[in-house]
């Protein structure tokens, strides 16, 4: 996700409407920047030129369409245009939008946030038993729902790029899991869904998109929430209640909000708004932590698993560091490199236990935000080994302190 300052210059000096838009992007860092997604508030988009829309409008870059969206909530409620483009080191790109004279191409499918809820259903032994899942952009989590009792498609929602894709428990647990894709093409919709009951998880075994590639069990997975209660790691297993909606699907970013209110940490209770994103190109998970209340730290971290190394980055107290796990982890018996990126500004602490290995963070002003992702051998034209994994984190990372930047002209 890159970021981008913006500069406005005022309306038409004969007072009229403008009908097109003129601006540069600057690549600010010394990296290729390959198929990444650039991000500009809509609303200043609009002060320019109040009838935009992707519909109407299409956004030039020399003589080649870009692939634009328009996204309600990118960040906070914000809504933004997303352009996908690449970038060499420092290059500058002008940008033109202009009324559309012509059909507009339409954009391939490059995530999907997805949930999917048992509908038709026989309840026996408080079991979900039969019917069939259907596609949901709300629910509710039942008091009584437990683990494995088949009420949700692959047990809870998922989202993906053309890269890879992940899931979250929707119980419990609450804990984050990977699917590995052999293909770019959007899956989530198909996974699972005729695993009717508890058992039957068709995708723990290769699949003609990939697998569920990553096992669990009682860690933090990767980048799971929870927080340090005196030494002990506390994840989000009791709450009064719990509410996941789908925000955004769409062909260049999706997001998943999950409310739970009454987190009960041991000591007191929270409510805490979770926003998890991911961008067309990327591995990344993003994940915005909204906290009402004192609470002091938000724990996370990746699984421990043998015949893995241990990598962090260089103690730094600016910009962004991470804490990352390589080797032989996954199901599939192949490479497997996990990482989550967190600011060092936010940095608390590092440690383990039994199960993961983890790192504590300071919320500022209630928030807290941190990425992860996971990057399969078994990826398309992916990372194969640790040498490959280890530069991609330092490319990670500096992306994620250098910034696009727009200047309207």
């Amino acid at each position: 996700m890159f970021f981008v300052l913006s500069f406005f210059l005022p309306f038409a000096s004969n007072g009229q409407q403008k009908s097109s838009l003129t601006f540069q992007l600057k690549n600010n860092s010394s990296l290729v920047k390959k198929d990444i997604i650039v991000d500009i508030g809509l609303n200043d988009i609009k002060k320019k030129l109040p009838d935009f829309s992707t519909e109407s409008y299409i956004i030039m870059a020399g003589d080649d369409i870009v692939p634009a969206e328009e996204i309600k909530d990118f960040s906070n409620g914000s809504p933004a245009l997303l352009l996908s483009l690449s970038f060499l080191p420092q290059e500058t790109k002008t940008v033109n939008v202009v009324k559309a004279q012509n059909e507009i191409p339409k954009l391939t499918k490059r995530t999907q946030a997805y949930l999917g809820q048992k509908h038709g259903f026989e309840r026996v032994d408080k079991y979900y038993r039969k019917g069939y899942f259907k596609s949901v952009g709300h629910t509710k989590m039942p008091n009584d729902h437990f683990a494995h009792d088949a009420l949700y498609q692959f047990e809870g929602p998922g989202w993906e790029s053309d890269k890879i894709a992940y899931r979250f428990y929707l119980d419990d647990r609450n804990r984050t899991d990977i699917f590995g894709k052999t293909i770019p093409d959007v899956v989530l919709n198909k996974v699972g869904i005729d695993d009717l009951d508890s058992g039957n998880e068709g995708y723990q075994n290769p699949q003609p998109w990939g697998m569920d590639i990553f096992k669990v069990n009682n860690s933090l997975g990767i980048g799971s929430i929870s927080t340090l209660n005196d030494g002990k790691v506390i994840t989000i297993a009791k709450t009064d209640s719990t509410v996941c909606d789908i925000v955004e699907n769409g062909n260049l970013f999706s997001k998943i909000r999950t409310q739970y209110y009454g987190w009960n940490t041991g000591k007191n209770k929270y409510d805490l708004t979770a926003d998890i994103s991911i961008e067309a190109g990327s591995r990344l998970t993003k994940n915005e932590l909204y906290i009402k209340g004192d609470l002091d730290n938000i724990c996370t971290g990746l699984a421990k698993h043998d015949s893995t190394e241990l990598i962090k980055s260089s103690a730094d107290k600016s910009g962004w560091g991470y804490l990352a796990l390589y080797g032989v982890q996954a199901r599939s018996g192949d490479n497997l490199g996990l990482v989550i990126f967190y600011k060092n500004s936010a940095y608390i602490s590092s440690g383990n236990d039994a199960e993961s290995y983890y790192i504590t963070l300071k919320p500022e002003e209630g928030k807290v935000t941190y990425y992860f992702a996971a990057a399969w051998q078994q990826e398309p034209n992916g990372i194969k080994n640790k040498e490959d994994f280890l530069k991609y984190l330092e490319q990670t990372k500096e992306s994620l302190e250098s910034d696009i930047t727009v200047s309207f002209l």
